[in-house]
């Protein structure tokens, strides 16, 4: 069973996207890192602080016709 790691804010920004390898490993990347060299494309986790983080709003799904 794969391990669950803290992953900090990156749990919920959107630049966020999640790369698997063949071999099974995990890894999150930043995809802000494409424009701020300041960012760590494969950040050490937990990520705690973070100038471009931007939170992922969840999709609503709409509410049951009552009818």
């Amino acid at each position: 069973m794969p391990q669950l790691i803290e992953r900090g804010l990156c749990l919920t920004c959107v630049h966020a996207r999640r790369v698997a390898t063949r071999r099974g490993s995990v890894f999150l990347m930043c995809q802000a890192a494409e424009d701020d060299q300041r960012l760590r494309q494969y950040p050490q986790l937990p990520v705690r602080e973070c100038h471009a983080f931007r939170e992922e709003r969840p999709t609503e799904t709409p509410a049951a016709d009552p009818r």
